[in-house]
């Protein structure tokens, strides 16, 4: 003969909230460890190619056109970079020159990244002077950023000065704004 007994209502109801709060509790810890994952950023382009999506000034409605005067200097200028040596890490990213996005997706950001210091207040104090770098920022899956700093070198400068001056083909090829 077996006896069975049912547990109290109160019982029942603290082995329930008391399930519910360790899972929830798992459910968090789970959630703060993907965060803590390492970034693991798309890698940056060996070699780009046509087949990538690029646009100005952060500005996806201005593409960079096969057709512009200066699209094959700016993908040169930005397959020097799979050659260069990382340099100091620095405090502010301007917008991006130029973005890329491959054919998987992934995202890239180009442009200048500089530390300011402020003049010195007192007459005849040292000042130090500002340094600046070229970054390319790329993000992981999450959409957290991974920078990379480069020397600001005249190829860096090249690129920059090339994507200026493929704007105004851009403006006039998609027309005006009124």
């Amino acid at each position: 003969m077996t006896m069975t007994k049912t547990l109290p209502k109160y019982i029942t109801a603290a082995v329930l909230a008391a399930a519910a709060a360790v899972t929830a509790a798992v459910c968090g810890l789970i959630g703060y460890a993907v965060k803590l994952s390492p970034n693991t950023a798309a890698p940056v382009p060996a070699r780009y190619t046509s087949n990538m999506t690029m646009y100005l000034n952060d500005a996806p409605y201005l593409t960079l056109s096969e057709t512009n005067p200066y699209y094959n200097d700016i993908i040169s200028g930005l397959n020097t970079f799979s050659s260069k040596s990382e340099t100091d890490p620095e405090e502010f990213c301007h917008t991006p020159d130029i973005t890329v996005i491959n054919k998987n997706g992934d995202k890239f950001e180009y442009g200048i990244a500089i530390t300011s210091y402020s003049s010195p207040d007192v007459e005849g104090a040292e000042s130090t002077p500002s340094t600046e770098a070229y970054y390319i920022r790329s993000f992981n899956k999450h959409g957290d950023p991974k920078v990379k700093y480069y020397p600001n070198d005249p190829d860096a400068k090249k690129l920059s000065d090339d994507i200026r001056k493929a704007l105004p083909y851009e403006y006039k090829r998609i027309g005006n704004f009124e």
